[in-house]
C-alpha cells in the first residue's frame, strides 16, 4: 500500500501497486476515494469478463503506453518498474523487450540469474539475454540483461519479484553501484546522480 509520506503525482491515492481493476473501476474508486467532484460517465464493455489468464480469444493487444508494447511486457512491468528508479540499471526501454529486461554493463547475468532462480520465486523464471540498451544512459551499448520470463500468471507475483530483484542486486554488486550512476548534466560535464527512496531520510 502506499504510504501517505510517499503521496505524489504518480502515487496519490492509498492503493495497492497492483490494484487488478479495470480503468474505468479504477475511476469510479478515485472518484469515492479523493472525494472528486465531478461527473463521470462510464459506458460498460460489451462482452467483457474477468478471466485471470490470456486465451487464444483475447483480441489483440493495444499499448497502454509507449514502453509496454506486449502482452508480455504488461504482466512483468510491475517487478522491473521500480529499477527505472536505479540510474545504473536499464530496463529496456527502446527495445520490443521493455520492462522485461534488466541489464548493466557491470551485470554478470549467468550467475545472477542462478541466484535468482534459486529463490524459486513462483510463476517467474529469469535467463541470460544479452541485447543493445536502446536509451541513455547505456544506448547503443550491448549489455549483458536477465530477461523474465513468466511460467504461471497465475502463481506469478510481480510486487515481490520486485522487491527480490532490488534486494539481490543490492547484496551482490553493493548498494553504491545499484543506486549511483554517471550521467552527463545540461552542460556536457559528468555528475554523479543518485535517487533517495521516498521518506527514507
Amino acid at each position: 500500500m502506499l504510504e501517505p509520506a510517499c503521496a505524489s503525482f504518480v502515487g496519490p491515492a492509498a492503493m495497492p501497486l497492483a490494484y487488478g481493476m479495470t480503468p474505468a473501476e479504477t475511476a469510479r474508486w478515485l472518484v469515492r476515494e479523493l472525494g472528486l467532484a465531478m461527473d463521470l460517465r462510464v459506458a460498460p464493455l460489451r462482452g467483457w469478463a474477468r478471466e485471470g489468464r490470456r486465451g487464444p480469444d483475447w483480441p489483440e493487444f493495444v499499448p497502454p503506453s509507449p514502453g509496454i508494447r506486449t502482452w508480455e511486457s504488461g504482466m512483468t512491468y510491475l517487478a522491473t518498474v521500480f529499477s527505472e528508479a536505479l540510474p545504473a540499471v536499464d530496463v529496456g526501454r527502446g527495445t520490443n523487450l521493455a520492462f522485461r529486461l534488466l541489464g548493466a554493463p557491470w551485470l554478470h547475468a549467468e550467475a545472477f540469474c542462478v541466484a535468482m532462480n534459486g529463490r524459486r520465486l513462483p510463476g517467474v523464471r529469469f535467463h541470460p539475454h544479452r541485447y543493445v540498451a536502446g536509451v541513455a544512459p547505456y544506448a547503443g551499448r550491448e549489455l549483458d540483461g536477465v530477461r523474465l520470463s513468466v511460467t504461471d500468471s497465475d502463481d506469478f507475483r510481480p510486487v515481490a519479484t520486485a522487491v527480490h530483484l532490488l534486494a539481490a542486486l543490492g547484496e551482490t554488486y553493493g548498494v553504491r553501484r545499484v543506486w549511483r550512476a554517471r550521467r552527463h548534466d545540461r552542460r556536457g560535464s559528468i555528475a554523479f546522480t543518485a535517487r533517495r527512496r521516498c521518506a527514507s531520510g
